[in-house]
Order: C-alpha cells, then sequence, then structure tokens
C-alpha cells in the first residue's frame, strides 16, 4: 500500500466482546487526543441507519438532546437504492428466506452534529455502524464567543438548556464538508427528488476499496478528511486510513498502552 497509511485491527466478532470494546475505549481516548491537539484535527462521528435502527430507545434516547442529521452512506461505485418491489418480495418468501425490511434499506446515516465523539463511542462504538473522519476545523462552523452573565446563566431559563451546545450546534450546520461530500459523491444522485434536502453524503469504505478502486475515487476521500475510521464486519474488524504519516506516534501510543497494562484480548 503506497497510496496512504492504512492499518487494521481485528475482532472476534460484532457486536465486539466487551474486553476488546474496553480496549478500542482506551485506545480511542489516546488516539483521538493526539489528533486534536498535535495535528489539530476535529473528529466528526455517524453512525449507519442500520445500527440506529437495532439500538432502539437507547440511540432515541441520545438523540433528544440535540437530534443528529440524516445523510447517505453510500459504497463506492453505488448509485440510488429503491424500495423492494413486490416481486422481490414475494420471491425471498418463497425461497425460504426471512425477509427483513432493513435488507432493503437505501445506506442512510447519521451525523452527530454535537461534538462530544467519546460519548458517542461509549453508547454506539462496537456493534459494527460507527464511522468517523478527522479532518481540519472549519471556520465557518465556528460558533461566536458569547458572554452571558453568570446571573443570566444561572436563571432558570438557561438552566433547562446549554446555550453553548445549542450555538454550536446551529454553526455545525454551517460545515463546509456537508456541501463538498454531496458535490464530491453525489453526482449519482442529482437527479433525485431528495437529493437538495440531503445534507451529505459520505464514503463507506472497506480494506479493499483502498487498493481496487480508482486513483480518481481515492482522491475525492482525501478531498473530504485526513484520517477516516470505520468498523467494518466485511473486514472483520476496524479499518483506519489516513494521509498524515502519524505511524511513530501510533507505535508510541501502543506501547504506552501495553506499559499501563492494557494488552488487546484475545477472543474476550
Amino acid at each position: 500500500m503506497t497510496r496512504c497509511f492504512l492499518y487494521w485491527a481485528p475482532v472476534t466478532s460484532f457486536p465486539v466482546p466487551f474486553g476488546q470494546r474496553e480496549w478500542f475505549k482506551r485506545f480511542f481516548d489516546l488516539f483521538l487526543d493526539s489528533l486534536e491537539n498535535q495535528l489539530k484535527l476535529r473528529t466528526e462521528v455517524f453512525l449507519t441507519y442500520r445500527a440506529a435502527l437495532d439500538f432502539g430507545d437507547s440511540f432515541m434516547k441520545a438523540a433528544q438532546d440535540i437530534p443528529p442529521l440524516m445523510g447517505l452512506s453510500i459504497r463506492p461505485g453505488a448509485g440510488p437504492t429503491g424500495l423492494p418491489s413486490t416481486e422481490e418480495i414475494k420471491r425471498t418468501i418463497e425461497d425460504g428466506k426471512e425477509f427483513n425490511m432493513k435488507d432493503w434499506i437505501g445506506d442512510y446515516c447519521y451525523w452527530f452534529v454535537k461534538k462530544t465523539p467519546r460519548k458517542y463511542l461509549e453508547l454506539f462504538g462496537g456493534h459494527g455502524g460507527l464511522r468517523m473522519m478527522l479532518l481540519k476545523p472549519d471556520p465557518e462552523a465556528t460558533p461566536p464567543s458569547i458572554k452571558i452573565p453568570p446571573k443570566m446563566r444561572n436563571s432558570k431559563p438557561f438552566q433547562l438548556f446549554d446555550v453553548d451546545a445549542l450555538l454550536a450546534s446551529a454553526f455545525a450546520v454551517r460545515d463546509g464538508f456537508l456541501a463538498k461530500s454531496k458535490e464530491l459523491f453525489g453526482a449519482k444522485f442529482k437527479d433525485q427528488v431528495q437529493f437538495p434536502g440531503i445534507p451529505f453524503i459520505l464514503p463507506s469504505l472497506q480494506a479493499e476499496d483502498f487498493f481496487g478502486r480508482s486513483q480518481e475515487e481515492f482522491d475525492k476521500w482525501f478531498q473530504l478528511f485526513d484520517v477516516y475510521v470505520n468498523e467494518s464486519p466485511a473486514d472483520g474488524g476496524l479499518i483506519l486510513a489516513s494521509k498524515i504519516d502519524f505511524e511513530a506516534d501510533l507505535i508510541s501510543l501502543l506501547e504506552r498502552m501495553r506499559s499501563d497494562g492494557f494488552l488487546y484480548p484475545d477472543g474476550q
């Protein structure tokens, strides 16, 4: 692999066993801290719609704070996915297969607008539906600093909601990656009625894509992000791709975890 830096971390299964999930939680605490502090990258977290359905009420509860935005997460080369026809449903049943509507749902995914990536890793990580991309901050999405007098901030109306979080979320939807993602990956969707209302289109990448797709496609991915992380059931683990060489820091981080007693569990 010469196109980028590509890493794979195997897991026993999805959902990821408790011990391995705890290891990844510690890893991403250190990893995101390193990229955010040293490289000044910010983390955006996404969850596939199919995974959100599996979480049920726990996802709905988390979404009550600041509702996530739904966009598309598409495989390279894929186009719009339609609903199954009556004939397709009938054929599935006649073949003795269980009909599951999730198998026919388009590749929608949620973007968590509120900037609390570690919270989402804790809640939804390890189930095969979480994706992250790290990229430079967008000044247009940075809220202004508003000084609220302590007396007013402690008043009852201000205690009902997090003013700073609401302001940050309002400015987050101005983020340039939203329109840029549609420009880069939306060619096959422009004729769809829903296209203007889709806030973003995120590529859904597996390890094979970094070897098998064209250079033109590859270049587009890294126009959108600097670092990409995907829980990939197709790869039996997590993939991490970067156009930045941070291997020395990664080795140092893993050695630190090992010295602290965080050994990667095998099958636990």
